[in-house]
């Protein structure tokens, strides 16, 4: 799902060139379909794509989205033609007040690959294994026979709690509620279903991002001072990296959003498609 501009306007692929004008989806005049981009998307996303195939287009706030699923969305992902994270990267940048997101996509990118695959790998898994278990058992041990739950917040519930034993060494220390908002306005904020001022502006927003913030330049702090912290969380393996170019050392207002960005990609992407 993508915002169309002037230049992604221009850059073709077999995809593109196959894909015919897709169908305008019935929504509100100017505002679009904005009441179902202020909480969870995909239903909304699954259920007109039942309605009007792999392809289809609509406006929010006068900003064209275009979705495309199927085959076709996979061969762009593949290309790589029309993907960039230079903008979510910048609006990161701006609503979690750090550095860290601008350099993911400049000459430290490599390493950056490489810190991340060699900690998040088969061998973590294995070795943690039972707090994996025991985090997802916690999870559903409210779980009441005959109850009915929302399967995707229950998804989204368990992978948050499983990233934070496994990335930060903590039981997961933020309201369900918290999390949900912050991940919605960032997402929001990046592809321009709302202005990225009002989004980050939001005073629910603003309070729930406080506190997070809060809570994670006191566990960088931490980490910093714990050897055995450093060795069993993300924001340890970014200590013993190379600080950003340009920069004698890593500050904890950079490494605050290291925790954090992990729950943004878990919250939606993985969630969903378990």
């Amino acid at each position: 799902m993508q915002p169309q501009t002037q230049s992604n306007r221009t850059e073709t692929t077999d995809a593109t060139r196959q894909l015919k004008r897709p169908p305008k989806i019935k929504a509100m005049p100017l505002i679009g379909p904005i009441r179902q981009f202020t909480g969870d998307v995909l239903p909304f996303i699954v259920e007109t794509r039942k309605a009007y195939g792999d392809a289809f287009r609509f406006r929010i706030f006068g900003i064209e989205i275009t979705c495309i699923a199927g085959e076709q969305a996979i061969e762009l992902l593949r290309s790589d033609d029309l993907l960039s994270t230079q903008k979510s990267m910048r609006v990161l940048e701006r609503a979690l007040d750090s550095r860290l997101p601008m350099t993911f996509t400049g000459p430290q990118h490599p390493m950056y690959r490489k810190l991340h695959m060699k900690f998040l790998n088969r061998r973590l898994e294995h070795a943690k294994r039972d707090t994996i278990i025991d985090s997802v058992r916690k999870c559903c041990d409210d779980w009441q026979p005959g109850e009915t739950l929302d399967l995707l917040h229950q998804s989204q519930s368990q992978t948050v709690h499983v990233l934070s034993r496994l990335l930060n060494y903590e039981e997961f220390p933020f309201a369900y509620k918290d999390l949900s908002l912050v991940v919605h306005t960032v997402i929001m904020a990046t592809y321009g279903h709302v202005p990225m001022w009002i989004a980050l502006n939001n005073p629910a927003y603003r309070a729930a991002i406080g506190r997070m913030n809060q809570h994670f330049l006191a566990l960088v702090q931490r980490v910093r001072q714990d050897p055995e912290l450093a060795a069993n969380t993300l924001i340890g393996q970014y200590l013993a990296a190379e600080p950003p170019t340009g920069c004698d050392q890593w500050d904890d207002e950079d490494l605050k959003i290291v925790p954090l960005v992990a729950y943004i990609a878990g919250f939606d992407t993985v969630a969903s498609a378990a």
